[in-house]
């Protein structure tokens, strides 16, 4: 899980165009704290759904569940 964890993150960072360093510096975390995510740890539930708000995208998506970014809400259009 944290495997794919971690590539999901990094590749949202690609994408925006930011380092994993600059997010975890933007969200408040550690240094080097996601990169543990990679092989030594997991991440508690609230660090990731502060990941998944700064990139706007479904919890589901970060955790490779599905492949489609939005959520559920924002695709039926629903507040």
């Amino acid at each position: 899980m944290a495997n794919t964890l971690y590539e999901r993150i990094k590749s949202l960072c690609y994408k925006h165009g930011i380092t994993i360093s600059q997010l975890e510096s933007q969200l408040g975390f550690g240094s080097s704290l996601i990169k543990k995510w990679e092989k030594t740890s997991s991440p508690s539930v609230d660090k990731i759904v502060k990941v998944a708000s700064y990139f706007n995208v479904s919890l589901d998506y970060l955790m490779c569940r599905t492949d489609i970014e939005s959520s559920v809400t924002e695709i039926l259009g629903d507040d």
